[in-house]
């Protein structure tokens, strides 16, 4: 009898059991992977879903607690549906090959952002950081939907309206409040909510109190597709507004899924006016143009049909009965024979909005499911379907800002021609707008006081400093020809600068950029702060006078593109730039006699982005004044910005300062410039004391003096605290020895094979020769903590000699040129220790110790006779007794020569061979430690 595989068969229960309840719940547990990193939805139609990626996956989700794991062959077994898109407003995108951002609506549609003052107005000021880029391989997923017009949010966002601070979603081109816990429940996330001073352009829709599968499913079937029907439709969002005399207006959007090629025979459809006053005809709307008196009778919505996304054509076109008594509402059938592949499939249906159809009228399109004839598509019980329909408003000349302008800083007195705003006009629901007027308002800002725009001029200190004190003259430039419509001064106390007589067309569909470009007057008032200026369209409908092509006039829409009174982009003017310095040690440590190029003290200028700098003038004290007797010389050092090494010298006088004068440093903008303040020895024939102390402080005082190299600007120590910040410290103290010694690795003299463990050398630097008078070896071996007693390198070594006599039966140091060992035979000592890692320890009695993971053995070398450190160099050699000891085949040993270390404080002791130098640490030698290379057996 064979024997159940119960795991196998326990897995493919609860696989089963998973997909049923994921068809009839959409909730954190629909998520699913396989044993790869692909992460699914496993939604109502029993397919799983993938995340292209993770900044999909976090649109929808916060983490990935969720995720239930399955084998790769039960995985397998579930079908593959197409990748998840963003969730609807969300992230932007931008596609690699299209220069433009998108806001994400359900069914993946796109909706260009057509201007930085859309996205300003809908996202805040950092809208670019919602912004992620999106490859090209994913654009198939994707459809363009209509532009996504200023203060009209994508479906899906979640917003809070900042004057009622209630909190909602915008759906259905309605604003629909999140009410109790839906926020929660509908899985929203905290870090996509946006915020709107005002949403009163939007009609309340019903509330959401519980989860509803148009917000939480990622797959977007919205929990209409069953997994035993073939075909499925569901509504899907569309913009809320049309012009008249639109063409192809979008009155609703239908998403249909199929599972296999399906032949759609009829759609049935039902076109309805919404509007008030739809059957007295009092307006001209409802679906019929004209009056029961009126000979001229025609429909408002002409051309109407449905299209394919990809598909100009799809079923046949429908026109509306022009009967006043037809004015209501009507239904049409759609008919013809239209094959569509397995997939899914997005269905516009749209009509021409007549040219004189009323402003506020408003239209509704159902799509009478049950009516509709399509293959596999089960019509019983079926609910018609609504769009989202659109409100007719009238044709406008929109205006925003456009970007590329950059904020300018300008000196006193200083003649510059720079582009100070720039405007964008694009002319909706008309097929051309000629703008004949244009005003432009100059804000200003006097910077003695309040920090507030005032349209003409400012006037915080008492006397008004008005627009055209800053600029002489302005003129409007086409930006995209560069043609200029005209150069104005200012000269109203308002700020108003107006170009008239113009005559600037704009056609429907190429928006049209206009820049202004301003003249500075080059006599700026001298002011204590800085003075800034911007430039606005104050009020669209009073500062743009338009006319369409019959010439009627056109409203203009767009206050303040460029934020008024609290401006996006504004221009300073200033007296000079500002700088920082930081100063500090360049680290303690040792100098030697006769050292040329010791660094005592650094020193860092950071000027402000308006202008470079120059250091003319620098002042060093010294703080130990004694130690003056071993310093030759003291000079500053710099590299410039074409790399070139500078020195000026000079020396502390008796003053106890070094002042460095007539300089000419320079100090690029906005990058760090480092001087450092170096010293050259004096040897001990000229006073230089082992054990002098230097320390060194940076002060802003004595030659200090800094210029601007733009404004021609003086600071000196009266402007440090104001335009010159400074943050010095002292200097850490550099101390003299006559010498000192020096180690590198020379690990190259091992015989590989043997129990030769590290090669080192030692030269020396100074005066005479040092003497080193203890060596430590730190020595790691991978068989520490063997199980058992003597059964690892660091327990035998200990048996060896015991713990009270030298172990030089361990360990042999050997110079190489006359291949002695050293510190044996009275020379000096050597040592074995452990560092017993749990207690932290060194135990230098380590005889029948048991060691354990982490520990390490300690060779300390103590020499009688000193190792002298001899110019050029010597080199040594450590050999150990491995082989004999290990514990066995495969473990490997390593050798490091220790510096001075937390655990040991006296790992090197050496000495400069004068009275005050003879028992010195080996913290500050340089080359230490060095690892020796790795033993194996």
């Amino acid at each position: 009898m064979r024997k159940l595989k119960t795991a196998g068969f326990f897995a493919l229960c609860a696989l089963f059991s998973f997909v049923l309840f994921a068809k009839e719940s959409q909730s954190a547990s629909s998520l699913i992977k396989g044993e790869g990193s692909s992460v699914y939805y496993l939604s109502s139609d029993g397919k799983r879903y993938i995340f292209p990626n993770e900044k999909i996956y976090f649109s929808w989700f916060s983490d990935f607690s969720g995720v239930t794991k399955l084998t790769n062959s039960d995985l397998a077994k579930i079908p593959l549906g197409k990748n998840i898109t963003y969730r609807p407003g969300t992230r932007l995108v931008k596609l690699a090959s299209v220069p433009k951002v998108y806001a994400v609506e359900t069914g993946g549609i796109l909706r260009w952002i057509p201007s930085e003052t859309v996205a300003y107005n809908l996202y805040g000021g950092d809208w670019a950081k919602k912004v992620d880029d999106m490859s090209d391989s994913f654009f198939s997923d994707y459809i363009f939907g209509k532009d996504l017009a200023s203060g009209i949010y994508p479906e899906g966002s979640v917003v809070i309206d900042e004057s009622s601070s209630k909190k909602y979603v915008i759906w259905g081109g309605q604003k629909r409040e999140l009410q109790g816990t839906a926020f929660e429940k509908n899985k929203f996330l905290d870090k996509f909510t946006a915020y709107a001073s005002s949403l009163s352009q939007y009609i309340i829709g019903t509330p959401v109190i519980n989860e509803e599968s148009y917000f939480t499913d990622a797959s977007e079937l919205h929990g209409t597709a069953k997994s035993t029907e073939q075909v499925s439709i569901i509504a899907l969002p569309t913009s809320a507004s049309a012009f008249a005399g639109e063409k192809s207006a979008v009155l609703g959007a239908f998403a249909l899924q199929t599972k296999q090629a399906i032949t759609v025979s009829q759609l049935r459809a039902t076109i309805e006016s919404k509007s008030f006053s739809r059957d007295s005809d009092a307006d001209l709307g409802g679906l019929v143009f004209g009056g029961n008196s009126d000979d001229d009778q025609r429909a408002n919505l002409t051309n109407l049909r449905f299209s394919l996304f990809g598909k100009n054509g799809f079923l046949s076109t429908g026109a509306l009965n022009a009967a006043e008594s037809d004015d209501d509402k009507q239904t049409l059938s759609f008919t013809g024979s239209e094959s569509l592949a397995a997939g899914r499939h997005i269905l516009f249906f749209t009509a021409d909005i007549d040219e004189y159809t009323p402003n506020d009228e408003q239209y509704g399109i159902s799509l009478n499911t049950s009516a509709s004839v399509i293959s596999g598509w089960d019509a019983t019980g079926k609910k018609d379907m609504y769009g989202s329909g659109i409100m007719i408003v009238s044709g406008e000349l929109e205006i925003s800002s456009c970007g590329g302008i950059e904020k300018q800083t300008i000196f006193e007195n200083e003649i510059k021609i720079f582009d100070a705003s720039c405007f964008r006009f694009e002319a909706n629901g008309i097929d051309e707008a000629t703008i004949k007027e244009l005003a432009i308002t100059a804000y200003v800002d006097e910077g003695e006081g309040n920090a507030d725009f005032l349209p003409g001029e400012d006037s915080d200190n008492g006397s008004f400093l008005r627009a055209e004190n800053l600029i002489s003259s302005v003129s409007l430039i086409n930006k995209a020809t560069g043609l200029s419509y005209g150069t104005k001064t200012i000269s109203s106390s308002d700020g108003r600068i107006l170009f008239s007589g113009l005559n600037i067309k704009i056609v429907q569909g190429s928006p049209l950029e206009l820049v202004l470009r301003a003249t500075t007057s080059g006599n700026t008032p001298d002011e204590l702060g800085t003075d800034r200026i911007s430039f606005d369209i104050a009020v669209a409908e009073d500062d743009v006078s338009a006319f369409a092509s019959d010439g009627a006039e056109i409203d203009a829409q767009g206050d303040e593109p460029n934020g008024g009174i609290t401006p996006k982009v504004y221009h300073s003017f200033i007296s000079h730039g500002t700088i920082s310095i930081t100063g500090g040690s360049a680290g303690e440590g040792y100098v030697y006699m006769g050292q040329q190029d010791a660094v005592s003290y650094a020193v860092r200028f950071r000027p402000s982005k308006e202008e470079d700098f120059i250091v003319e003038g620098m002042t060093f004290r010294i703080l130990t004044p004694e130690s003056k007797r071993s310093i030759k010389r003291a000079y500053i050092k710099y590299t410039d910005a074409q790399g070139v090494v500078s020195e000026s010298s000079t020396g502390f006088g008796s003053s106890d300062t070094a002042n460095f004068s007539g300089l000419s440093i320079p100090l690029p903008k906005d990058k760090n410039t480092d001087i450092g303040l170096m010293l050259e020895i004096s040897g001990s024939l000229f006073g230089a004391t082992s054990g002098d102390e230097i320390a060194v402080v940076f002060e802003t005082a004595g030659s200090f003096r800094l210029r601007g190299a733009r404004s021609n600007a003086v600071f000196d120590t009266d402007d440090v605290g104001s335009d010159v910040s400074a943050s010095i410290v002292q200097g850490e103290a550099l101390t003299v020895r006559k010498n000192i010694p020096v180690f590198s690795p020379a690990n190259s003299v091992l015989v590989s094979g043997s129990d030769e463990l590290l090669g080192f050398s030692v030269s020396s630097k100074g005066e005479g020769v040092p003497e080193i008078k203890r060596l430590t070896f730190k020595i790691t071996s991978t068989d520490v903590g063997t199980v058992g007693s003597d059964n690892d390198l660091f327990e035998r070594w200990a048996d060896v000699n015991g713990d009270y006599l030298d172990d030089d039966d361990i360990i042999d140091l050997y110079e190489i040129e006359n291949q002695q060992p050293l510190a044996e035979n009275g020379s000096g000592s050597i040592d074995f220790s452990i560092y017993d890692a749990s207690s932290h320890a060194i135990d230098s009695t380590p005889q029948g110790i048991d060691t354990a993971s982490g520990d390490y053995g300690l060779i300390t070398i103590d020499f009688t006779t000193t190792l002298k450190a001899y110019a050029p160099s010597k080199t040594y050699l450590l050999v150990a007794d491995v082989l004999s000891k290990i514990a066995g085949d495969g473990y490997s040993v390593r050798a490091t020569l220790q510096t001075d270390s937390t655990q040991i404080a006296e790992n090197l002791i050496w000495s400069d061979g004068t009275g005050l130098g003879s028992s010195l640490s080996g913290q500050f030698i340089s080359g230490l430690p060095i690892k020796g290379i790795e033993w194996r057996n």
